[in-house]
């Protein structure tokens, strides 16, 4: 089943009303959830609009924070403004489902080359650029801070303490798992939230996670390698900022990549800097077991999401081996 539900050319019109007139419209592929739409308006500016998920679906692909997601990412994009960060303005949200039977974005249009799709060609030093400019980019991300912990549209996953918060998403996530018959070893998971959740506790400010910064969301410019824009909060949360180091580079059970390192600190990010011997991260050895935690989290959140999704194509195979070995790794990692 499909969540992704494009406007047509009268829905749009009604929808943009506030903003402007439709001339042209194409929709933007790459997207696995939301529909995305590129719209050219009467007066040569150029618009993008973003669905949530039909509230008719008897039973909706969704995990559990994905629940009202786009009004998460709507709350997350105002409260990244105006933060360094290049991401799109919010310039109209129809949250009424009067006009459309969905909670509709409208946002700028940001331009830019996905950097995933170019990374490779890139010569190093418009790499190392775009590097260091993402680290900063997560910075600036960690400058602005919430209320509470947690996601923004799920009331049941928010709460003042981060240790209770981030239990709650694990929970949610095992349900999760449960109710799409996704085995994930989950008396192995709640040892290792057991074992770490100690280390949870120095965290006591929520700031603003990305959580998907992966070069997949990060546009630029390719001769320069400069970061024209950032999209897709969709996964955004009130949290650890060490959380986007994981979500930035998913499958990944090592050291954080040193240039987001050097471009985070340089922007004035502060991360724990006090090696313990021993720690795969080279942080202190309780944040070396908050990112092992996380990894485990988002491992678990891409494994179990692949059913609702129906996920298929031949990379699929190795996708699911990849993140079956890394959970073993992260297993390892965190003593259980």
């Amino acid at each position: 089943m499909t969540t992704r539900r494009p406007l047509d050319p009268t829905e749009l019109a009604a929808v943009l009303a506030p903003v402007g007139t439709p001339v042209s419209v194409r929709e933007l592929t790459g997207g696995l959830f939301a529909a995305v739409q590129q719209v050219e308006l009467s007066d040569g500016r150029t618009v993008v609009t973003k669905t949530g998920v039909s509230p008719a679906i008897p039973r909706p692909p969704l995990l559990t924070y994905e629940r009202d997601l786009l009004r998460a990412e709507i709350a997350l994009l105002r409260a990244a403004a105006p933060a360094p960060v290049p991401t799109p303005a919010v310039l109209h949200a129809d949250l009424t489902r009067t006009l459309v039977d969905v909670d509709v974005l409208v946002m700028e249009h940001v331009p830019g080359t996905s950097w995933q799709e170019v990374r490779t060609a890139l010569p190093d030093d418009v790499t190392r650029r775009t590097e260091h400019e993402w680290g900063a980019v997560l910075a600036g991300f960690h400058t602005r801070t919430g209320r509470l912990f947690g996601y923004p549209s799920s009331p049941g996953l928010q709460g003042q303490r981060w240790p209770e918060v981030f239990s709650a998403m694990v929970d949610a996530l095992l349900t999760d798992a449960v109710t799409w018959g996704v085995d994930v070893e989950a008396g192995r998971v709640r040892a290792a939230l057991a074992e770490a959740t100690g280390a949870l506790a120095p965290v006591t400010e929520p700031v603003l996670v990305h959580m998907d910064l992966w070069p997949g969301n990060v546009l630029i410019d390719t001769s320069t390698g400069r970061i024209t824009g950032v999209v897709d909060l969709e996964r955004g949360i009130f949290g650890d900022p060490l959380m986007d180091l994981v979500g930035a580079e998913a499958m990944s059970v090592v050291a954080p990549s040193a240039g987001l390192l050097e471009g985070y600190r340089s922007a004035g990010g502060h991360l724990p800097d006090e090696p313990t011997s021993g720690t795969l991260s080279g942080f202190d050895a309780a944040a070396d077991r908050r990112l092992a935690l996380y990894r485990l989290y988002l491992t678990l959140l891409m494994t179990i999401e692949i059913v609702p999704r129906a996920y298929a194509g031949d990379w699929l195979g190795e996708y699911r081996q990849t993140l079956l070995a890394n959970r073993a790794d992260l297993f390892d990692q965190l003593g259980v």
